[in-house]
């Protein structure tokens, strides 16, 4: 009976060690995967960045040329006036 429960000890003390291992594993992978959303997040970032950069300038260009837009119509409303008059 001494030999049954010192064997079944063992394994007791083997299965603790896996399921410690088997943690530590899980916690690796969970890691990783952590690790591997960052990256994701970063260039995520980095594009969200570039993109607010190009929608400023696009936004920029709008309004230069909604401008000249404005200045167009009014010359060329002026101008239909010249030709009306005379």
């Amino acid at each position: 009976m001494d030999e049954y429960m010192k064997e079944l000890q063992e394994v007791l003390a083997i299965l603790e060690k896996q399921g410690e291992i088997l943690e530590l594993v899980e916690n690796q992978q969970t890691e990783i995967e952590l690790q591997a959303e960052n990256r994701e997040l970063s260039i995520l970032r980095q594009q969200n960045q570039e993109l607010t950069g190009l929608v400023e300038r696009l936004n920029s260009e709008n309004a230069m040329l909604s401008g000249q837009n404005q200045t167009l119509q009014r010359q060329i409303a002026e101008l239909q006036n010249l030709k009306s008059e005379s």
